[in-house]
């Protein structure tokens, strides 16, 4: 008969939101609890949704169609945040894969919340980069809210001029790619070509030794860094890492 969700969840916001008192963390937890079936819609794309969904427990996908994204989210995920927030249309659909339980939170009562918090606009910077990270292959599936909003915090914003490779030193970094494009190079010979929301800088993160692949842009390129300290206890993501660089050193 015990509950075991809600506290769970409580953990989940607080580690959302680390300086925000508990009590001000457990009014959100007093919102209305539901209940998805497998493939039914939370938040559909073009929709301007009035509530913002805390998944429970369940698995739900992100899809943007147009963009062959299919991002599978766990518990402490948010379906329809950012939508909400800027009451604009949302970006993709949340559909549930399993059964789905969530806290129904209101759009008003959550914006009301972080501006009482004094978080309201800190977190309409961030959540455009968590937004960007939802929509890649590396960082959609299977992270949290909170994991996302953390790795936002190390993210640098850069330029890569054409023809030149991306930011290096000593402590190596992921480069993302959010505009233009990068080759790859192994031996000189070239294995495959970056566009957005695809990735450059794996050997390093996930192996020790001499580099075999090198990457210049093919026209000036705008994209997130990533430090390698900051990815090092994802395990779905330095999976993830491991198998591209194994793909791409067999080309």
């Amino acid at each position: 008969e015990q509950n075991y969700t809600k506290p769970a969840a409580y953990q989940y916001l607080l580690s959302f939101f680390p300086n925000v008192p508990p009590y001000e963390v457990r009014m959100l937890l007093n919102c209305h609890e539901v209940t998805f079936n497998p493939g039914a819609i939370l938040v559909r794309k073009g929709e301007v949704n009035n509530e913002i969904y805390f998944l429970l427990s369940g698995i739900m996908e992100f899809i943007v169609s147009d963009l062959e994204i299919v991002n599978r989210m766990t518990a402490g995920s948010m379906a329809g945040e950012l939508s909400g927030l800027l009451n604009s249309a949302a970006r993709g659909t949340y559909r549930a894969v399993s059964r789905v339980k969530a806290l129904r939170i209101p759009c008003g009562m959550y914006i009301e919340f972080l501006k009482r918090n004094g978080l309201y606009d800190d977190l309409k910077k961030d959540i455009n980069r968590r937004r960007f990270l939802q929509s890649t292959w590396l960082f959609g599936e299977l992270l949290s809210c909170p994991l996302k909003s953390r790795l936002t915090k190390f993210m640098d914003y850069v330029t890569v001029p054409a023809g030149e490779a991306p930011p290096d030193g000593d402590n190596p970094r992921l480069f993302i790619v959010e505009n233009g494009a990068l080759e790859v190079l192994h031996a000189g010979r070239k294995v495959e070509t970056i566009g957005p929301s695809g990735f450059f800088g794996e050997e390093k993160i996930v192996k020790n030794g001499p580099i075999a692949l090198q990457a210049r842009a093919l026209e000036e390129t705008r994209g997130y860094t990533i430090p390698a300290d900051a990815l090092s206890e994802i395990p779905i993501v330095q999976w993830k890492l491991l198998e591209t660089l194994e793909r791409r050193l067999k080309e």
